[in-house]
């Protein structure tokens, strides 16, 4: 009860009037297995435009109703980022599990930064089974973005499959004639497919990102021949 209150009246503080503009957010997501475990990193850097910043809020999403007991295992930890990319000391945070499912998470500001200055972090999750649609039941699974109070200056999001799995792909809510966005797929050093989406200057309650679907050579040599059947619908 107490984190849930905690979380309300931050919503409320944070929707007041904006405290801070989300300059950049680069997400980048290590699919690790066939059943859908997922590592993230996130970094982000914000600008404080007020001088009574008390707090930076950030909303994580899983993209299906995963059951309580994934919930409890998910793994998170929060770092400052110094000049030069260094990695700093872990500020105090607050999360809790909205109604909807989705990962709410508080870094209060201990004393108020200076008006004008830029922070930054980066976020760490370990997450059981949160692309589970992708690798477990091959249907298409999406990986956007969706900023409710301000435009975004640059946005990254990275997936990187486990070695020997490919997927197709394409943009959600890119227009092929907008050259703020764009879409692109390579392998990484060690050989395994990732999938890039970038975007600048993503307008406010604009969903935008990347869908994934499995190829189907790729199900059938991980469930076994013969077993696959291309799903009716998506769980979300």
């Amino acid at each position: 009860m107490h984190q849930h209150l905690i979380s309300r009246y931050s919503k409320f503080i944070d929707e007041l009037h904006p405290m801070y503009q989300v300059l950049s957010w680069e997400q980048v997501a290590y699919v690790l297995n066939a059943q859908g475990d997922t590592q993230e990193f996130v970094t982000i850097r914000a600008r404080v435009l007020r001088p009574d910043l008390q707090l930076i809020r950030f909303i994580f999403g899983c993209g299906w109703h995963q059951p309580a007991k994934f919930r409890s295992k998910v793994r998170l930890a929060v770092r400052n980022l110094l000049p030069g990319n260094v990695l700093g000391t872990s500020p105090p945070v607050i999360h809790s599990w909205l109604c909807d499912g989705k990962l709410d998470l508080i870094v209060p500001m201990p004393t108020p930064p200076r008006i004008g200055s830029e922070i930054s972090f980066v976020v760490s999750m370990d997450w059981p089974q949160k692309c589970a649609p992708l690798m477990l039941h091959a249907v298409t699974d999406d990986f956007a973005f969706k900023f409710v109070q301000q435009d975004v200056k640059y946005v990254t999001y990275r997936i990187v499959l486990p070695p020997g799995y490919d997927a197709y792909h394409e943009p959600i809510g890119s227009d092929s004639n907008e050259n703020k966005y764009r879409t692109r797929h390579m392998l990484t050093q060690d050989g395994r497919r990732q999938y890039l989406f970038e975007a600048f200057d993503l307008p406010i309650m604009h969903r935008a990102g990347l869908k994934l679907q499995l190829a189907e050579a790729t199900v059938r040599a991980s469930i076994g021949p013969g077993r696959f059947r291309t799903p009716a619908s998506r769980l979300r």
